[in-house]
């Protein structure tokens, strides 16, 4: 309904006018204090026949003649529905070209980087601007990243982090706290993103929303590609590091011995010497092939209901000698009645024999080997009493190359590649393999039941 008001001490005018503008909402007043409480609730129009007030309505001259008064306000009406209907759409309008500057910055800024955080940060900083939120998160696989206008409780920390991931915070003015009620605030959210806001979002809000994600969807890929080739290219650098030390030691060796041998010298010594030394060579070409037929999906495997105690054996008689030359013990503790397990054997005792060198490089004293019944299979543990594996480099530790204590030291020797293998072929059996923390290393992996 429209709001009418008309200023003027003429009762005969009020009178006519408040009978004209009988189907609105009217009012007359002459009292100076009673009119500024009610422009307070904003008219539409104002007649008067007297001084104009300060008010954003339209003004019409209080004239004698209702006719012309009711098509002035009329008129006047239109008008106002006219340049309220403009002033939305500039409004609009002008909010649309912040949006699309906000959503150009923002590419532009993605452009300019590679790194992960980078990019999560100017796409949150984005929807900030364009969407001034009260909280945002965002959570990968890792990390749960906050963006507070104001600062949060534990409690509230941890009813926004259910899965217990690490918290990465931002906050704008620490020295306010939200309450709970933050959590009832209105939200847009897709799988990662979720933001908060008492006001309510509008569809343009959305719009916006689903846009900015969208564009940091290809940028964040490309981190992620970008990392990933980085990776590689030190893993490949790396590769050539290890290979050409690990191979370059036994050439040595071979060459010394041929160049004694050429003498006429103590030749079955370095016969065998040299022997020893090609079997390292075949040991570490033959790592090498296999991670690269894994890689290729060409590695065959021939599964047989086999006895896993037949791979021990053969370990056992393999690094018994090896082991009593360095002092250790290597024992073994087989569980009675093992059901058959469904395996490759050769490739079972390739990874036995990878867990086993890798114990001999580390352990002080001894080495046991232990079967046992488990709900997924049988279990197989190679455990060792040297310094054992920190929590933090469980996963590591089956990447290719690697070795915990550093790289080009390699103070142990190895390729590097005998965990990667033996998690590959435990994976290709559907079987698990892993190792626990602490003092001396304990591997273990599990093969299903025939």
């Amino acid at each position: 309904m429209t709001r009418i008001l008309l200023i003027s001490r003429d009762e005969e005018k009020i009178e006519k006018y408040e009978k004209a503008f009988a189907a609105h909402e009217f009012a007359a007043y002459s009292d100076e204090a009673i009119l500024q409480d009610y422009l307070k609730l904003a008219p539409d129009i104002i007649f008067t026949d007297g001084e104009t007030p300060a008010t954003d309505a339209l003004i019409l001259p209080a004239t004698d003649n209702i006719e012309l008064a009711l098509k002035s306000a009329a008129q006047a009406l239109r008008l106002k529905t006219s340049c309220d209907t403009l002033n939305a759409a500039n409004k609009e309008l002008k909010n649309d070209i912040y949006n699309l500057k906000v959503l150009y910055d923002t590419n532009s800024r993605f452009a300019g980087t590679l790194d992960k955080d980078t990019i999560i940060r100017y796409m949150i900083e984005g929807l900030d601007r364009a969407l001034s939120f009260s909280l945002c998160t965002f959570t990968d696989d890792e990390t749960l990243m906050i963006n507070s206008v104001c600062e949060l409780s534990d409690e509230l920390i941890e009813k926004l982090n259910p899965h217990k991931l690490k918290v990465v915070k931002t906050v704008k003015n620490p020295a306010k706290r939200f309450s709970f009620d933050v959590l009832q605030y209105n939200t847009l959210s897709t799988e990662q993103v979720k933001i908060y806001r008492e006001k309510a979002f509008t569809p343009d809000d959305e719009t916006f929303f689903r846009t900015i994600i969208a564009q940091a969807v290809a940028p964040l890929d490309n981190a992620r590609i970008y990392k990933e080739t980085s990776r590689l290219e030190q893993l490949k650098s790396e590769f050539v590091s290890i290979v050409s030390h690990e191979l370059r030691t036994p050439l040595t060796s071979i060459k010394n011995s041929l160049d004694i041998l050429a003498s006429g010298a103590a030749p079955e010594k370095f016969l065998d010497m040299a022997q020893r030394n090609v079997k390292r060579l075949n040991g570490i070409i033959g790592f090498g092939l296999d991670l690269s037929r894994i890689e290729a999906g060409k590695m065959n495997y021939r599964f047989e209901k086999s006895d896993i105690h037949d791979a021990i054996d053969y370990v056992q008689a393999e690094f018994s000698m090896p082991a009593k030359e360095k002092g250790i013990e290597l024992n073994v503790v087989e569980a009675v009645g093992l059901p058959p397990v469904n395996a490759d054997m050769g490739r079972i005792e390739q990874v036995l024999s990878n867990l086993v060198s890798n114990a001999l490089k580390f352990t002080k004293t001894k080495i046991t080997i232990k079967t046992e019944l488990v709900d997924d299979g049988v279990m197989v543990s190679v455990e060792d009493d040297g310094p054992g594996v920190a929590a933090e480099d469980l996963e590591k530790i089956f990447e290719p190359f690697a070795q915990v204590q550093g790289t080009l030291s390699r103070s142990t020797g190895g390729s590097g590649l005998g965990l990667s293998i033996a998690k590959r072929f435990i994976e290709a059996h559907r079987g698990k393999i892993w190792c626990e923390p602490g003092e001396g290393a304990k591997f273990r992996f599990t093969i299903p039941l025939a």
